[in-house]
């Protein structure tokens, strides 16, 4: 977990502290994954399935391996799983500062829509866009590893 840690304090404005990935973990209905290159943890994704829906709570790939593939990489799973039609979660959902570029353009690149602006989520003056991934926006290639589960 202190890779995990160190990844968010490199990643973002506001990072979790080891206390948020314990409450994160034991609350019902949340999981996360890693990905690693067999000693180092080089990124994370934490969400919550509920409600027929995934959300994702954070998604971090260290500065020195971004742009590799591995944020989508993190997020192929919960794609499929979407795709699934023995899934009850039908769509992915984010909500990203409208102060991250970053995130906005890498969401767009895996197929997410911005559905919503929520204004003073992140405090006042600071916005939230919804992005939004359903199964209906999956292509038929994405749909047929969904069903391959």
């Amino acid at each position: 977990m202190d890779a995990c840690v160190e990844n968010e304090r490199l990643s973002v404005p506001d990072p979790w502290e080891h206390e948020d990935f314990e409450i994160c973990l034991r609350s019902k209905n949340s999981n996360g994954m890693v990905i690693d290159d067999g000693r180092n943890v080089l990124g994370h994704v934490m969400f919550i399935s509920a409600r027929g829906r995934i959300t994702l709570v954070s998604v971090v790939v260290h500065p020195d391996h971004r742009r590799k593939g591995l944020g989508s990489r993190l997020l192929a799973p919960l794609v499929r799983r979407i795709g699934s039609p023995s899934s009850l979660c039908r769509s992915i959902d984010v909500t990203v500062s409208d102060r991250l570029l970053g995130p906005h353009l890498f969401f767009r690149h895996n197929g997410f829509l911005a559905t919503e602006v929520k204004h003073h989520h992140f405090g006042p003056d600071h916005d939230g866009y919804r992005f939004s991934r359903s199964v209906d926006s999956l292509s038929s290639f994405e749909r047929a590893l969904g069903a391959k589960q």
